[in-house]
Order: C-alpha cells, then sequence, then structure tokens
C-alpha cells in the first residue's frame, strides 16, 4: 500500500512537469524545459524502481533497466549518444515483456500496423535527416516499433502495457 501511494505521488509529479514544459514552451514562460523533463523522468525511473522492489521479478527489473537507459536518454545532450540510450532502454522493456510471455499470433496482427506507422514516420523524417545519421534513425524506429509490436504480444493481454508503449512510440 505505501508503495502505491508514493508511486502516485511520482506519477502526480512527472504529469506537473509535463503540464509545466508543455505551454512554457509556447508561452515563453522562465521554466527550464530540461529540468522539467528530468523531473518527469526521474519520477518514471522510481515508479519502476519501487514497482520492482515491491514484486521481485524479471520482467519489472528489465522494465526498470530500460527506464534508466531512457533516463540516461532523456539527460544526455548527444545525438547519437541519445538515440543509442534510448535504443538500449527499448530493448530493455522487449526483455521485459519477454518475461511476460508474448503470443506470436498477437505479435503477427500487430506488425502491419506498426510497419505501416514506422514507415510513415520514415518517410516524414527522411528530408531532415543528414544521411550520416539514417543508420540511428532506421535502428531506432525498428526498435521501438519491435517494443510496440512485442507490448500486443505480451501474454496475459495488459492493455496498461499496450498504452505505455503506444504513448512511448507517439
Amino acid at each position: 500500500m505505501k508503495s502505491k501511494i508514493i508511486q502516485t505521488i511520482l506519477v502526480a509529479i512527472s504529469i506537473l512537469a509535463l503540464i509545466i514544459v508543455l505551454p512554457g514552451r509556447y508561452l515563453s514562460l522562465n521554466v527550464s524545459s530540461k529540468l522539467m523533463l528530468m523531473i518527469a523522468s526521474t519520477c518514471f525511473v522510481l515508479i519502476g524502481l519501487t514497482s520492482f522492489l515491491e514484486i521481485r521479478s524479471k520482467y519489472g527489473l528489465f522494465v526498470f533497466i530500460g527506464l534508466i537507459f531512457c533516463w540516461f536518454g532523456d539527460y544526455l545532450g548527444n545525438f547519437r549518444m541519445t538515440v543509442i540510450a534510448f535504443l538500449l532502454g527499448h530493448v530493455g522493456f522487449i526483455l521485459a515483456f519477454m518475461f511476460r510471455e508474448v503470443s506470436r499470433i498477437r505479435c503477427l496482427k500487430a506488425l502491419p500496423v506498426v510497419l505501416v506507422a514506422g514507415g510513415i514516420i520514415w518517410y516524414w523524417l527522411y528530408p531532415h535527416i543528414p544521411q550520416t545519421e539514417w543508420l540511428f534513425i532506421i535502428g531506432y524506429i525498428a526498435i521501438i516499433s519491435a517494443m510496440v509490436v512485442f507490448a500486443f504480444g505480451t501474454q496475459p493481454k495488459c492493455l496498461i502495457i499496450i498504452l505505455a508503449a503506444v504513448l512511448f512510440y507517439i
């Protein structure tokens, strides 16, 4: 019960930080976007930690590891290092889903939709990406797409996992 209260507080803080950031960008508020992003990202990591400590499963461990890599992705300023950190984070999420079991049939059903979405994203980004960065972007699109496909395949079907993966993808 205590961990649920802590997690609820952390979710509220992360939502508040994100709410402050979004209008701040458009209203020229004197709020550090990076600071608010890091507050939200740190809350996600702490939620992952408290969940892992409560349940102590391989699934929880790999979600926590994935969140740590994503935290570094938010923290780093270098484009390539950020992409690599997020890529490793999504590999952690995929491994976590494997510990819940994965339905191949549900993955195959999600695959065409995710492939089309990835193709649209690549088509949209392609003209704006230097050729030297193509490999990083294609790799990232592939891994985050795989994460969504595996999220749809988790057994038993868990809507919160699917929703989190789709929101991360967006």
